[in-house]
């Protein structure tokens, strides 16, 4: 799987608003920390194990950044543009090293960046900080690693506790519905758990093999979940 993503995002403000939020550490914070009367699970520091390689004012952004349980480091870079409607600001990011684990972090961490970044264009443009995305959006997890696939989701590992482990999940079963809700992406597995608490009782449909089975399992706890959850 290749490790590069690169998206370009386009902005109704100036550039120079956009360079001084990104670069900005207290915007961050205030973009990345919980809503008033949450808490996030692990504590995290807006630009934490960040190294800046290359920085031209209201051009280019580019670092380097290490994640706790990945091997290696992974390279970021902004570019910001000018544009008769605003701006726009195209984001490069090389991955945190090879082997599955990886692959699915890179996976899901490409599109927690997609959210985080529409998080802090709608604060640009409208002045809301709404925190639809932060490390603890959603209550619960399923215990479970996960691969997108042309036909949706499929299983890859099962922790020891959670939905995966209760409902017998295994290796190569393609979930269909959790609680109902369809699922083909891994967005849709991060919004059902955004609904339901660690402990509550759903059911998991899945296809193992060529057989269509539906098992029920207690949601886990976040300190629970595992790689990309």
């Amino acid at each position: 799987m290749s490790h590069k993503w690169e998206k370009t995002f386009e902005i109704s403000v100036p550039v120079e608003r956009v360079w001084e939020a990104v670069t900005n550490r207290e915007t961050l914070k205030v973009l990345l920390s919980p809503p008033e009367g949450e808490q996030a699970p692990v504590p995290y520091e807006a630009g934490e194990g960040m190294e800046v390689i290359e920085a031209v004012p209201l051009k280019k952004l580019r670092w380097s950044q290490e994640r706790t349980g990945m091997a290696a480091r992974a390279e970021f870079t902004l570019v910001f543009e000018s544009r008769e409607t605003g701006s726009a600001i195209t984001v490069t990011r090389f991955g945190f090293g090879e082997g599955e684990d990886a692959d699915i972090f890179n996976t899901s961490h490409r599109l927690g960046w997609e959210h985080g970044l529409r998080d802090l264009i709608l604060y640009l443009e409208t002045g809301q900080m709404v925190k639809r995305h932060w490390d603890g959006c959603t209550k619960s997890c399923l215990g479970v690693s996960y691969e997108e696939t042309p036909a949706g989701v499929r299983v890859c590992k099962v922790g020891p506790t959670g939905v995966g482990a209760d409902a017998g999940l295994q290796r190569g079963d393609r979930i269909v519905r959790i609680a109902g809700i369809p699922i083909y992406t891994r967005n849709d597995v991060w919004t059902t758990n955004a609904f339901h608490e660690a402990g509550d009782e759903v059911e998991v449909e899945f296809i193992r093999g060529r057989e269509r089975l539906f098992a029920k399992g207690r949601t886990a706890p976040l300190t629970e979940r595992l790689v990309g959850e």
